[in-house]
């Protein structure tokens, strides 16, 4: 889905700027991972809105594995929070998750999709500063 289309679904004043190494690589989305990043992206869209920027980061070092990264630049996550987020229905706050239509599942199947595929979610947060989520294959 192209960052104009994320826009429009969401109504959300928010830029996505995707950010490729300049030598030709390729990423392919197999399977369910397409649902990955639509969650990861979708979640950076609607939590970390005030930021008003999503940077999504493709990077293949040489000889690495394949990571993709979305980074907010909203409100971040209190580090008490980060080693559940991907637990069934948790939710680090519940108003704000209603508020914005949240079912806290979204990072529950990404954590399982990931898995399926021997995948790997990491999550790095600083209040005022924003998320990444970062897979790595």
């Amino acid at each position: 889905m192209c960052a104009t289309a994320w826009r429009r679904r969401f109504d959300l004043d928010v830029e996505i700027r995707l950010h490729v190494p300049t030598a030709r690589s390729r990423c392919w989305a197999i399977g369910r991972t397409v649902q990955v990043f639509e969650n990861l992206i979708e979640n950076a869209c609607k939590y970390g809105q005030e930021g008003k920027v999503v940077d999504v980061y493709v990077r293949n070092p040489a000889g690495g594995s394949v990571e993709v990264s979305i980074v907010d630049h909203g409100p971040g996550i209190p580090a008490e929070h980060v080693p559940r987020l991907t637990e069934r229905f948790y939710r680090v706050s519940v108003t704000d998750s209603r508020s914005k239509k949240g079912t806290g599942l979204g990072l529950a199947i990404v954590k399982h999709i990931l898995t399926r595929h021997r995948a790997r979610l990491i999550v790095r947060s600083e209040i005022d500063q924003g998320t990444e989520f970062t897979v790595r294959f």
